[in-house]
């Protein structure tokens, strides 16, 4: 039940998170404070490959992976995204992969 929580609210990512791109901060910290946990919550990130999806939603358009192609626009030309929280929560993945010697996939 609590799988199917999570994997829910991370595919809430390409959709409704980008509508609400004002307040995705929050959505991201969430995220971060899951990874730091402990080893059982990093270890579901990586067989979820978040770190994949985080970084191809950072990167949008400019994405060799194109996850998200149809996701809403993120910004306008009055305000710009923060990014802060997703790019602490690719670092604090990146950091786990690191320490757990563990491959990144392609």
């Amino acid at each position: 039940m609590v799988i199917s929580y999570l994997d829910n609210l991370f595919s809430l990512i390409g959709t409704t998170v980008s509508k609400c791109w004002t307040k995705f901060n929050q959505y991201f910290e969430f995220w971060y404070e899951f990874s730091r946990k402990s080893s059982v919550t990093a270890h579901y990130m990586v067989k979820k490959e978040f770190l994949k999806h985080f970084i191809d939603y950072f990167l949008d358009k400019k994405s060799p992976l194109k996850i998200y192609i149809n996701k809403p626009t993120i910004g306008s030309s009055y305000a710009s995204p923060n990014f802060g929280m997703l790019l602490k929560t690719i670092e604090s993945l990146l950091e786990f992969y690191i320490l757990n010697k563990i491959a990144l996939s392609k």
